[in-house]
C-alpha cells in the first residue's frame, strides 16, 4: 500500500476512534469540557484527513521514516486501546 494512503488512513482511524469514544462517553455520562474537546478534535482530524486525501497529490507526499512509523504505531495502539475499553 502506498505510504500516502497508509499514513492518512492511520490518522483517520485515530481521529475516528477518539471522536466516537468521546461521543459515546458524552451520551452515557453527559457533557464535559475534556470530552467535548476530544470529540471536536477527533472529528476535526477525520475531516482534515478526508480533505487531504481529496486534494493532495500522493506522488508529492514526503514524511520521514520515524514520523511514518510513529503514526502507524499510534493508530495500532489507539485501536488496541479502544478494543480493551470494550472488554
Amino acid at each position: 500500500m502506498n505510504q500516502f494512503y497508509l499514513y492518512h488512513l492511520s490518522l483517520g482511524v485515530m481521529g475516528a476512534v477518539w471522536g466516537l469514544s468521546a461521543v459515546w462517553s458524552i451520551l452515557a455520562d453527559g457533557m464535559s469540557l475534556p470530552l467535548g474537546l476530544a470529540g471536536v478534535g477527533g472529528v476535526g482530524l477525520v475531516v482534515a484527513v478526508v480533505y487531504e486525501l481529496a486534494t493532495a497529490a500522493p506522488e508529492e507526499f514526503s514524511v520521514g521514516r520515524v514520523s511514518f512509523g510513529l503514526v502507524i504505531t499510534g493508530a495500532v495502539l489507539t485501536l488496541v486501546g479502544a478494543g480493551l475499553e470494550l472488554i
